[in-house]
C-alpha cells in the first residue's frame, strides 16, 4: 500500500493530522473521482472491475494516508491511480483472451474502450503495441530540466 506516514527510522517530523475540513475535502473529491470511473469501468467491462477498481482506490480515503501530501498531490495522485487501473483492465482483456478469439480486437474496439476510459496517447500505445496493432509511437513528454540544461 503507499502509506507515506510511516517513518521507519523515526528521524523525521511527524506530518500534521488532517483537520476535518480537510478530510471532508479529501473525501468529496475521492467520492467523485471514484464515481466518475466506476461508471467508465461499468460501461467498458462490467461489475466485477468495478469492483476491483473499489479496492485499488481504498487506500485514499483513510484519513492517516499520505498527510504529508498537499490536497492537489492527492488528487492527482488518486486520479492517475484510477486511470492506470482502467488500462490495466484493458490490457489484462487483451493478453488473455484465448488466441482463437485474439483476431476480434480490432483498433476501433480498442478505441472505443480507450475513449470509454479516458485513456492518454501513450497508454494508448501501450495498449496496441500489446494486440499486435500498428501505432504511432508518441512523442517523449518535453522535460523542463533539459531544455534549461540547453540554454
Amino acid at each position: 500500500m503507499l502509506f507515506y506516514d510511516v517513518d521507519m527510522f523515526g528521524e523525521g517530523p511527524k506530518p500534521e493530522p488532517l483537520t476535518d475540513e480537510q478530510y471532508q475535502q479529501r473525501c468529496e473529491t475521492y467520492d467523485k473521482l471514484l464515481t466518475d470511473y466506476k461508471a467508465r469501468v461499468a460501461k467498458a467491462f462490467g461489475p466485477r472491475q468495478v469492483r476491483r477498481l473499489e479496492k485499488e482506490a481504498a487506500q485514499f480515503i483513510d484519513r492517516n494516508a499520505m498527510l504529508d501530501l498537499s490536497f492537489h498531490d492527492w488528487s492527482a495522485l488518486l486520479n492517475d491511480i484510477l486511470r492506470i487501473c482502467c488500462e490495466a483492465f484493458i490490457e489484462a482483456k487483451v493478453k488473455y483472451t484465448p488466441k482463437k478469439y485474439q483476431h476480434e480486437w480490432t483498433a476501433t474496439e480498442l478505441d472505443r474502450l480507450i475513449d470509454i476510459c479516458g485513456i492518454e496517447e501513450n497508454g494508448r500505445y501501450y495498449i496496441f503495441r500489446d494486440a499486435g496493432l500498428p501505432c504511432k509511437k508518441p512523442e517523449r513528454p518535453v522535460n523542463p530540466r533539459a531544455e534549461a540544461a540547453a540554454v
